[in-house]
């Protein structure tokens, strides 16, 4: 959701040089934190957008101020973002200074129902004055704060569960669903005026309207420097938190039924009075209308989708034909709910006043129309469904495990927007294509026909061209994607990544090298001390010392990591071959255990009073954290036994720690994705002292386990994100990786 609109400071007859002269100043101002050339499609809900001139974060409301003000000082064109919900960008990009608001901090100021003291609101409305109230910085995400108060038993905000935006955002747009809006909860929102001056704005000063406000209506041409949002105040009443769940979960469902999932921009256009735009554009029949690879969502009319790869041109085609097939059939001038944003004079759409997205916009690909509304038939790979390659199975010992995460991402994926095409891989290392993969290695019946016996065999070429973009000559269609639940070696190290990397195929989860440092936990524990991130003391030998001097070795780990401890085989999963010694007699099994796994043994000071914390991350360059769970093994430790087998082992989501360690752990889950240069997915776990209060990484999982019951989903549902969802989520994030490499240069 766009929080602000290009602002140009008074001066700006001086013209695009002088801003360009002080590009070098703005960058020494700022500490080093510009970033030139930053891809907006980063940073958009839609992933379209080309390349800002200068990109920087504003980490709070204070640090935003001083940004627009250094800004209109030098006379810089400067853009604020903030969740990109409701932005279509140019595919030129943004001239100036995008700042993307990061402004996240929440304050709760709740007084009990028997108190009589009134609580004085900051402006605004008396009659909320004595109401629990909550402030909160203008960068902070709305579902974020709906699930705060949801905690909290505060009502007032549940509509906001899954409206993709920020609060500055949502002030200036007056962001509402399901009947309800912004401005029935609001006290006051903090406002950056033209003059510099910092106030209290009221709701009445806000003039609300429908999607609107006075902030909204407010154009570049005004010539001043438009007021910036740096908080708000809202209102709430005192619920429970079952009452305000089971409203919020009422909406969720809702949302879920009636709108697509996937790369989309919200609502296109505004109702019109009495009426809805989504039914005007499915009666005018352009349900499934595709431009390029933007579509016009076969669920809800009004919400355009982009299959991956789609341009700004491709949506202001559809726009385009939206807007004139409307008007032709119906009689209605559809108004855009959405800004178009980007190079000044580049967006054009007849009837919109605003401003953005590269001449091709006007010049974009010819929609794909059907004919008596029926929806147009697809002729192309951009008009097909996803063909997305699911890959299970290998040769590790968490082979039954990848099996199961198949299976359960084969039933939830969404069979109107994908094509599955399996691929199973036996414990042999042989490649199956044909029949039904995974029930042949589910069921052990595997006969020699269904295998791929060797590369030049017919069958052989049909897998690997398969994985080859554009070989249909091989009688079976190029998937687009490739989904991997392959977990431990050869699947989750890097392996397999580097045959898609030279397929130039997209996939899911995280590239070579990521996938190589998180299978190898010293390599891993190596990086993570090179962040500065919180580990217990380790020591490694290699196979062939122990067999040497094994009694050298047992000295160095007793001397310096004491009983008990942990030995591990440096790359294995699923807690294969790891041993809790308590005694040179354990170690010295210990050691021998792992030995047989791997030729790196890894040796780790055990955390007394340990509760195991764990916590998913989901991203690529801008990463989020889930809520954290906890495991709670019915073992000693979470060895196999205890994760795949023991009954007594508990998977507890969220955990049931402090707001303070659960931040910690979320921040440091994000530091820790971002330090092995990670992507699409992560599980990051932890070690908690419980009697101190350390915590310690204990290790990242680039392909967690991904069945309905594993710790993964199950985060990101008590979060909020469903497993249909967290699919639809990866896929997109592979896709929108992999057209960021395509902008690589190998020469």
């Amino acid at each position: 959701m766009r929080q602000d609109a290009t602002d140009v400071a008074p001066g700006k007859s001086q013209g695009w040089r002088v801003e360009r002269r002080v590009w070098s100043e703005i960058e020494a101002a700022l500490g080093g934190r510009v970033v030139r050339g930053e891809p907006m499609g980063r940073h958009t809900t839609l992933r379209i957008g080309g390349p800002a001139d200068l990109f920087i974060e504003a980490t709070s409301a204070d640090d935003l101020r001083d940004i627009v003000l250094l800004a209109r000082r030098d006379q810089v064109r400067y853009f604020i973002l903030g969740a990109g919900s409701n932005l279509l960008v140019s595919d030129a990009g943004i001239r100036g200074l995008v700042i993307l608001n990061k402004a996240r901090q929440i304050k709760f100021q709740v007084r009990s129902l028997e108190s009589q003291t009134r609580v004085e609101p900051l402006g605004g409305d008396p009659a909320k004055a004595s109401t629990p109230r909550v402030q909160v910085e203008s960068g902070v995400i709305l579902p974020t704060l709906a699930r705060e108060c949801i905690e909290r038993g505060l009502t007032g905000l549940e509509w906001s569960i899954r409206v993709p935006g920020t609060v500055g955002g949502a002030v200036v747009g007056n962001a509402g669903a399901h009947g309800s809006d912004l401005a029935r909860s609001l006290v006051s929102a903090t406002i950056l005026d033209a003059d510099g001056s910092v106030r209290n704005w009221s709701p009445a000063e806000l003039q609300f309207g429908y999607r609107s406000s006075v902030l909204k209506s407010q154009t570049p041409a005004l010539r001043v420097a438009r007021p910036v949002v740096l908080a708000a105040e809202f209102g709430l009443k005192p619920s429970t938190p079952e009452e305000c769940e089971a409203r919020a979960a009422e909406f969720t469902e809702k949302r879920k039924r009636t709108q697509p999932p996937g790369a989309t921009i919200g609502s296109m256009f505004k109702n019109p009075p009495g009426d809805y735009a989504g039914r005007l554009i499915e009666a005018a029949g352009l349900k499934g209308a595709r431009a390029g690879n933007a579509e016009i969502s076969n669920v809800h009319a009004n919400f355009f989708v982009n299959l991956g790869g789609a341009s700004a041109a491709d949506m202001v085609s559809l726009i385009h034909l939206a807007r004139e097939k409307v008007k032709t059939m119906c009689g209605v001038e559809l108004e855009l709910e959405i800004q178009l944003v980007g190079e000044e004079g580049k967006i054009k759409v007849p009837g919109s006043q605003s401003q953005g997205a590269g001449r091709q916009a006007a010049r974009g690909r010819r929609p794909v129309t059907g004919r008596s509304r029926k929806p147009p038939v697809a002729k192309s790979p951009a008009s097909r469904k996803i063909r997305v390659g699911i890959l299970f199975g290998g040769k590790s010992g968490e082979h039954e495990i990848s099996l199961l995460s198949a299976q359960s991402v084969m039933r939830a994926i969404n069979k109107d927007r994908y094509d599955i095409v399996p691929i199973g891989i036996t414990t042999e290392g042989r490649w199956l294509s044909d029949g039904d993969p995974l029930k042949a290695l589910t069921d052990g019946q595997v006969s020699l026909p269904e295998l791929i016996q060797a590369p030049r065999t017919r069958r052989s070429a049909k897998v690997s061209r398969a994985l080859i973009p554009g070989a249909a000559q091989s009688g079976i269609p190029p998937v687009d994607v490739i989904f991997p639940v392959l977990h431990g070696p050869m699947g989750e190290d890097g392996t397999v990544q580097g045959l898609f990397e030279l397929a130039d195929l997209p996939y899911v989860g995280a590239g070579v090298m990521a996938s190589a440092v998180g299978m190898d936990k010293v390599a891993m524990k190596d990086v993570f001390r090179a962040h500065g991130l919180p580990i217990v003391p380790y020591l490694v030998f290699l196979r062939g010392e122990w067999e040497r001097n094994a009694t050298e070795v047992m000295a160095q780990i007793e001397a310096r990591l004491g009983f008990p401890c942990f030995i591990k085989p440096a790359n294995l999963g699923s807690s294969v071959g790891i041993t809790k010694a308590h005694d040179p007699v354990e170690l010295d099994a210990a050691l021998a255990d792992a030995a047989l796994y791997d030729r790196k043994l890894l040796a780790e000071m055990a955390v007394p009073h340990v509760r195991e914390i764990e916590c998913s991350v989901l991203g690529n360059d801008n990463p989020m954290a889930s809520l954290p769970g906890e495991v709670k093994p019915g073992r000693e430790f979470y060895d196999y036994v205890a994760k795949y087998f023991d009954e007594n082992t508990q998977l507890i989501a969220p955990a049931p720690i402090s707001d303070e360690l659960t931040a910690r752990v979320r921040d440091l889950a994000i530091r820790a994705f971002q330090a092995i240069d990670c992507a699409g997915m992560a599980r990051v776990d932890f070690l908690l002292n419980d009697e101190t209060g350390e915590l310690f990484l204990n290790e990242i999982n680039t392909i967690p386990g991904f069945t309905l019951v594993s710790m993964y989903p199950k985060l990101w549902q008590a979060t909020g994100l469903s497993y249909e969802e967290l699919i639809d989520r990866l896929i997109d994030l592979a896709l929108e990786r992999h057209a960021d490499k395509k902008r690589n240069r190998a020469t």
